[in-house]
C-alpha cells in the first residue's frame, strides 16, 4: 500500500489559485496559520484528517495535493 505526504508547493499553488490566504485557509480547517506555513514549506506533515480538510476546502482531491512516498521496510 502507498502511503503519501503533502506536497507544499501543490498545496500552495491550488490555495493561491483559490484565492485564499494561509490565514483564511487555516481558520477554515481549524489549524494555526503558522502550522499550514511549515506544511506548505514541507516543515510539517498533517494527520489524514487535517490533509483531508484542507484537500476539501480547496476544492481538489486530497491526491492533487498529495505525493506518493514508498513505505517504510
Amino acid at each position: 500500500m502507498k502511503h503519501h505526504r503533502l506536497n507544499g508547493p501543490a498545496l500552495a499553488a491550488c490555495r493561491e489559485a483559490a484565492g485564499l490566504s494561509q490565514a483564511q485557509l487555516a481558520e477554515r480547517c481549524g489549524i494555526s496559520g503558522p502550522y499550514l506555513s511549515m506544511i506548505e514549506n514541507g516543515r510539517k506533515q498533517p494527520s489524514a484528517p487535517v490533509a483531508q480538510r484542507l484537500a476539501e476546502q480547496l476544492g481538489v482531491l486530497l491526491a492533487d495535493i498529495a505525493r506518493p512516498r514508498e513505505a517504510a521496510s
